[in-house]
């Protein structure tokens, strides 16, 4: 890893003007990435971590077992049938007995609510108020399972936004009970953690890491192992969501990153689909089996399906797809209006409405009920259907039934002026975390790039009893022929293809917090001060001893004067073998040539082959030679001529 001191200039961030921090590090693949933070990350991330663990250490909040034990007997619910169950147990121990705030991590299906109820009404009977929280509204609509009151849930932002102005007091008696954790950054989290400081109110927080990850920066539940311990959060890591053993199992090797073993699994069952073609083809055959999967199902009441996409944009894409396939099967009347929309992103288009379309709200919307004046009809993410259109706004039906006409205005973006919403049949994977359902589609119509495990596993672990992967075969091979150098030729085979989206579904980028890249950055620095510590040693004690703080140049003298020598020592050597050879030649020319060269080498031999030895007994004595003394004087070498 290389690392950078904060940049002079730095950035704004939050409207201050913060220090750019940048290190060079290796991702899990191994491949160097740059990772940028900023010093006003490091002081919330320093913040956040002193405010958790004081609020832990708190314990004034905790209940009693025996509290905890009639609220699990109220409930009705057998924890020691299974050793889900069980586990499920020891987690309502520890987070009702922790501190002021209490941490677990449970997986995609595990049973949160169900946990979370008994912990609900036992608070409640100690004359505290609950409160819930999430990132988004439908998630913290799912806290109503663990009965917590409607007036009492807000999506994340809001309820902070109702302590601040006072409309929500919180105090020692307060528990707030924060869902899917995983999904605040570390502003966000700290918000809350200066509000618990703040009132005394107690904070219990459930998230899985290996889910959607935070739009805002800051991995809070890593911050958290840091702040608490790893021991101290406790973990539920199977599910019951899936009937099936095998679907339980095929989820979870998502969250593992074991795509390559899911994929073959599904594609041996027939729930991993790859369409020839490319985008519109994928969009079509992801509409064709959403009519497909009803018209199985048409039998059976409770049955439920929902399709799930990467971005907004492939989610309208497809929900316009199913729209035609409802209104081929007369679930919908004529198109009465087309309205100049967008999504929460600010991404436009028209969006044409009829009778029976179901819609996709942005916002915490309110209607007017007939003879009952105005209320909450939906939140952001809620699903509702249209039932009348007029020039004044939308007749829409929500799923407790409830209808009220919601004013065309109440639905306009506040800046474009332009109407928020969209088709709801399909949402994106983020707005479906957090849902149960009978079946779940898992479309993929620009192929799988873009997705990662952390958006694979929780689009994999939505439904009860099967859930469809589907992508487009056109847009994997593009995927894989821009991988490949220029002018590649090698064809791409289906293998390669299935093999590629298994690298993409289990990739699990790595997120660091700001504090741990410090901490690797002094890692390393301490690291190379030790190793040049350990390097200077041995000089430094041999000038202390009176010795040259180095041998390096006398070695490298030494090796090279035995290199001239054994040089020297080969070619007398080759002098001696080719005299045989030079008198054979004078011999044939000149007899008395010969007889005289005979006699002059003869009286040359041994003074060759004394030279030689010489040399060769020099040449080990340089290289046998000792350590100099404090009192030698390096040699120069020796010199040699012919």
């Amino acid at each position: 890893m290389t690392w950078c001191a904060p940049l002079p200039r730095g950035v704004r961030q939050d409207g201050q003007a913060v220090g750019l921090i940048w290190g060079q590090m290796a991702d899990p693949q191994g491949r160097e990435r740059i990772k940028l933070t900023t010093t006003l990350h490091v002081e919330r991330e320093s913040e956040l971590v002193s405010l958790a663990q004081r609020a832990a250490a708190d314990r004034s909040g905790a209940l009693d077992a025996a509290a905890i034990a009639a609220a699990v007997a109220r409930s009705g619910l057998d924890f020691s049938a299974s050793a889900h169950g069980q586990r499920q147990r020891e987690l309502i121990d520890a987070l009702g007995e922790g501190g002021r705030l209490a941490v677990a991590i449970g997986v995609a299906g595990s049973g949160k609510s169900t946990l979370l109820a008994p912990l609900v009404d036992a608070w409640q009977r100690d004359g505290r108020r609950v409160y819930g929280a999430a990132l988004a509204w439908r998630q913290s609509d799912d806290l109503a399972g663990a009965g917590i009151p409607d007036a009492d849930r807000a999506a994340y932002s809001v309820f902070l936004g109702r302590v601040t102005r006072g409309q929500v007091r919180l105090d020692r008696a307060s528990v707030v009970v924060v869902d899917e954790l995983g999904l605040l950054g570390t502003r966000q989290l700290l918000e809350l953690l200066r509000v618990q400081a703040a009132t005394g109110c107690q904070v219990v927080a459930v998230g899985d890491p290996k889910q959607c990850q935070a739009i805002e920066a800051g991995p809070v539940i890593e911050l958290l192992r840091r702040a608490l311990g790893a021991d101290a959060i406790p973990e539920l890591l199977t599910t019951v969501r899936q009937q099936s053993v095998r679907e339980r199992e095929t989820s979870l090797m998502f969250r593992e990153g074991r795509a390559a073993e899911a994929l073959a699994l599904k594609r041996a069952d027939g729930t991993a689909r790859l369409v020839p073609g490319g985008y519109r083809e994928a969009v079509a055959h992801v509409a064709d089996l959403w009519a497909e999967r009803r018209a199985a199902n048409a039998h059976d009441p409770d049955y439920t399906l929902t399709v799930s996409a990467p971005t907004n944009a492939e989610a309208r894409a497809i929900g316009t797809a199913i729209r035609e396939r409802r209104r081929d099967a007369g679930e919908l009347g004529p198109d009465q209006v087309v309205v100049d929309a967008c999504d929460q992103s600010g991404a436009t288009y028209a969006l044409p409405l009829a009778v029976g379309d179901r819609v996709r709200l942005f916002a915490h919307t309110n209607a007017a009920y007939a003879n009952r004046g105005r209320g909450v009809i939906g939140n952001n993410g809620s699903v509702l259907e249209v039932r009348g259109i007029g020039a004044v706004g939308v007749v829409l039906r929500n799923q407790s039934g409830r209808e009220g006409l919601v004013k065309w205005d109440t639905l306009r973006h506040p800046a474009s002026r332009r109407i928020r919403l969209s088709y709801g049949d399909v949402l994106t994977i983020d707005a479906a975390q957090g849902s149960t359902i009978t079946e779940h589609i898992q479309a993929m119509p620009a192929g799988t790039q873009a997705v990662t495990a952390f958006k694979a596993y929780p689009a994999a672990s939505r439904h009860r009893r099967a859930s469809y992967l589907v992508t487009s075969d056109g847009a994997e091979r593009r995927e894989i022929a821009a991988r490949r150098p220029l002018g590649d030729a090698r064809p791409i085979r289906e293998a390669d293809v299935w093999a590629s989206m298994a690298r993409n579904l289990a990739r699990q980028p790595d997120t660091p917090a700001a504090l741990e890249l410090l901490e690797r950055a002094h890692r390393i620095e301490r690291g190379a001060a030790r190793a040049l510590q350990a390097g200077l040693r041995p000089a430094e004690q041999r000038a202390a001893d009176g010795l040259a703080k180095t041998t390096l140049r006398r070695t490298w003298q030494r090796q090279h004067a035995a290199g001239h020598m054994a040089a020297m020592t080969d070619r007398l050597d080759s002098l001696v073998r080719q005299q045989g050879r030079v008198l054979d030649v004078l011999g044939r020319f000149a007899p008395a040539l010969r007889d005289a060269a005979t006699h002059a080498l003869a009286v040359m031999r041994p003074a060759l082959q004394q030279i030689t030895a010489s040399l060769r007994e020099r040449r080990q004595a340089i290289q046998q030679q000792p350590e100099q003394t404090p009192a030698a004087r390096p040699s120069r070498g020796p010199s040699f001529g012919m």
